[in-house]
């Protein structure tokens, strides 16, 4: 019963990394709009 209870642990700190990529994606698009005001 406890091994169990650590695997589900381990999951949901992988999927906690997808979330932080996504975070760090969303900055680059407001990024890219500054860019052109600046061009």
């Amino acid at each position: 019963m406890a091994p169990p209870m650590k695997q589900p642990l381990v999951v949901a700190q992988k999927k906690h990394g997808v979330i932080r990529r996504a975070s760090e994606r969303r900055p680059m698009a407001p990024a890219r709009a500054l860019a052109e005001f600046v061009q």
